[in-house]
């Protein structure tokens, strides 16, 4: 007498795996969602409606930024242009805030309103 039952691993065709959960059925999954296709539009539309047009009627807003890069300093390193001439070197804060301010005037700040095309723009 086998004590561990001689019969089939695999369960039959009409067990399920899991007894006592039910199985799915994909036919029946697919009926109920193509019922419910219209709520799920719905739901979808009433969220994406009103994002749609907060971003088509809300101001512009503009902003701006410049990073100014120093190098490091380069000790021993020759200028190779104009003898006696000298770079500008920016690693005095006086130097840096001069440099900033040269960015943010107003010829700056309009040269780059006409290059980007704004000054016709009536949000601008």
């Amino acid at each position: 007498m086998n004590q561990f039952g001689a019969g089939s691993t695999q369960p039959s065709s009409s067990e399920t795996l899991f007894p006592g959960f039910p199985t799915l059925d994909v036919n029946r999954l697919f009926k109920v969602v193509k019922q419910r296709l219209w709520l799920a539009i719905l739901i979808a539309s009433i969220i994406v409606g009103p994002a749609i047009s907060y971003v088509m009627l809300a101001p512009k807003i503009y902003r701006y930024s410049a990073v100014i890069y120093v190098d490091p300093k380069k000790d021993g390193a020759v200028f190779d242009g104009i003898k006696g001439a000298s770079m500008p070197s920016f690693e005095t804060l006086d130097a840096l805030k001069s440099m900033a301010g040269a960015i943010s005037n107003g010829t700056t700040i309009l040269r780059v309103v006409d290059k980007l095309e704004h000054r016709n723009d009536p949000d601008f």
